[in-house]
């Protein structure tokens, strides 16, 4: 039995579209498998304080996702806490919290983050882990009694810090990586 050329380029055109299709779904499937991984395997996860009154925790995956949180408290013993973890590229989180007892963590793996956060209070604790190339943490700090970690391991990365403070329980900067900016200014007003 022969099978003209003209038949077995027709069988291929249907065979080998249907194979494409089937790789790229496969390859979709373990790069979301890979995506759900990073999030749970980040290292450095929150502190949940006693008496976390007012929570808010987002977990995202996959590219150009922006997570927003905002929380306003007055005076008291009870704390505020956002923690958002992000993995994919070209995601952007947003916090912003005002109040005593704030806690805020943004754990973000990828490539071109951004993580913008505004904290004005007392008490104030935040946590910023970014992994990846091309990362920004811009942060602004104004209160009492406040700490501070940034990490970030990459390349190209930057962070930019205004903090204005009376009283500090210190902070620590991790930069990894080539071509990295780092500037932080403290004792400036914030608007």
């Amino acid at each position: 039995m022969k099978i003209s050329v003209r038949v077995l380029l027709f069988m291929l055109g249907l065979i080998l579209p249907a194979f494409f299709l089937t790789a790229r779904a496969q390859d979709a499937a373990r790069m979301e498998q890979r995506l759900a991984q990073d999030i749970t395997t980040i290292s450095v996860g929150p502190t949940l304080p006693a008496s976390a009154q007012d929570q808010a925790i987002i977990l995202q995956r996959g590219a150009s996702n922006q997570a927003s949180a905002m929380q306003l408290q007055g005076t008291g013993g009870a704390s505020n806490l956002v923690m958002i973890e992000q993995a994919g590229a070209a995601n952007i989180t947003q916090v912003s919290q005002q109040g005593n007892g704030l806690r805020t963590t943004v754990q973000q793996r990828g490539t071109g983050n951004i993580a913008e956060s505004a904290l004005r209070g007392e008490n104030l604790e935040s946590l910023i882990q970014q992994n990846g190339e091309d990362n920004l943490v811009q942060q602004q700090v104004q209160g009492n009694d406040q700490r501070y970690v940034i990490q970030q391991d990459g390349v190209g990365n930057e962070l930019r810090q205004v903090e204005t403070s009376n009283t500090t329980r210190g902070y620590e900067v991790h930069q990894r990586g080539n071509g990295i900016r780092m500037t932080i200014v403290q004792g400036q007003a914030a608007p």
